[in-house]
């Protein structure tokens, strides 16, 4: 643990020298392209073939880092949450509603290089990758009211168009940053990422109802402070 979030302080080969420690706090703005022609499993009780249209409002997200330099390449650790609200649910079975979430928490482990050729004084430009898990994609459509949002499922008694959520599901991001020092210890940085959850599926807790092979792929721009140590 030492050897990976504290300073190094052995004198070892340049390549492989640990360089700096860092962390780094970020908020930023969230885009979740639109739904279309979702197909679901033993959730409509009245029309079972139907599909559904969902189009989310802007979001934000937040994010903590904990990371390590070596040399021009870092490694990172990420706990990230996003967050858009629901703009829209439309089907030619369902009444259209405005009202709802999508949340998503996740964890990544990012690989970064830091290019001399795009360093520039104090500021300077990196791009990386990532692979992870969602530890939770959720949701929320309760806001739907009328006979059609709380008929039971077929031979449950759980309500449909309420909340649904997924868990454990693989995760993978690209991104491109910029970084700008301001004292030996802080920086300010921006970084434009990609975040991709592919073919989730959306379960109520009952596990009768699910949205199925959803694709959710959020653009996010993020800001943030970084302090090395």
């Amino acid at each position: 643990m030492f050897l990976f979030f504290g300073t190094s302080v052995f004198a070892v080969d340049d390549d492989v020298r640990l360089d700096k420690s860092y962390i780094k706090l970020s908020s930023g703005y969230v885009h979740i392209p639109d739904f279309n022609n979702i197909s679901t499993l033993d959730f409509d009780p009245t029309f079972a073939s139907a599909v559904y249209d969902i189009a989310y409002e802007p979001g934000i997200s937040y994010q903590v880092v904990f990371g390590n330099t070596f040399k021009s390449f870092a490694v990172e650790i990420s706990i990230d949450y996003i967050e858009v609200g629901l703009d829209s649910i439309k089907s030619d079975t369902l009444a259209n509603y405005n009202d709802g979430d999508l949340s998503i928490t996740f964890f990544l482990l990012n690989y970064l290089y830091h290019p001399s050729f795009l360093e520039f004084g104090n500021f300077s430009m990196y791009v990386g990758g990532g692979v992870g898990m969602a530890y939770r994609v959720d949701l929320d459509t309760s806001s739907c009211t009328g006979s059609r949002c709380s008929e039971p499922l077929l031979g449950t008694t759980a309500t449909t168009f309420k909340s649904f959520t997924n868990e454990k599901r693989a995760v993978y991001q690209y991104l491109i940053g910029g970084n700008y020092v301001l004292t030996d210890s802080i920086s300010i940085f921006s970084e434009l990422r990609n975040i991709f959850f592919d073919e989730v599926s959306l379960t109520l807790d009952s596990g009768k109802a699910t949205y199925k092979n959803i694709d959710i792929n959020p653009m996010v721009t993020t800001i943030g402070l970084k302090y090395d140590f």
